[in-house]
Formats: structure tokens, sequence, C-alpha cells
């Protein structure tokens, strides 16, 4: 699993899977997972759901990145990626402090 771990953050893991499977569907996952924590101990606190979100989403943006960096094909692809995740950050960090 470390190894694993150690390609993502690395960009070793390809630009699709990287994007997709951990950016995405892992966010997604972890996003519902806090949800339902929060639910369970009675907390409705959107900027706190952002803040538990956040080091996931850091370290999601490191290994897409990354992967954009090696990608080989069409820039568009990356450039796309790169795109996405800044707006992602944005969109999680303004949204802790809006109400």
């Amino acid at each position: 699993m470390k190894s694993y771990y150690s390609k993502f953050i690395n960009g070793n893991i390809s630009l699709p899977i990287s994007f997709w499977l951990f950016g995405l569907i892992g966010a997604m996952i972890v996003g519902s997972s806090i949800v339902l924590l929060l639910i369970f101990l009675n907390i409705f606190s959107n900027p706190l759901f952002r803040i538990l979100c956040f080091p996931y989403l850091i370290i999601t943006s490191i290994g897409i990145w990354q992967s954009a960096n090696n990608y080989k094909g069409l820039k568009v692809w990356p450039v796309g990626a790169k795109i996405i995740v800044v707006l992602w950050n944005l969109q999680n960090f303004l949204g802790i402090f809006a109400r």
C-alpha cells in the first residue's frame, strides 16, 4: 500500500486513474464518509465538513498534479486536470468561509 501511495504522490500512476479514481470517485467516498460521520455525531457544519475533507483534497491534488506533469499525450488533458484541481481547492477553501 505504501508503495502505491508513493507512486501516486510522485505522479507515477496514469493521469486518468489519478484523476478519475482518486480525484473524483475517491473524493465522493471520503466526502460521503465524512457526511455520515457528521450526521452520526449530530453535527451539521459545512465548514467542518470542508476542513475534514481538506487533507484528502491536498494529497489528491499533489498526485494528480504530478501525474499531469508526467503525462505524455495531448496537452489538453494535463492542463484541464490542473485547472480542475485548482478549482476544487478554491471551492473547498472558499466554502469554509461561505455561509
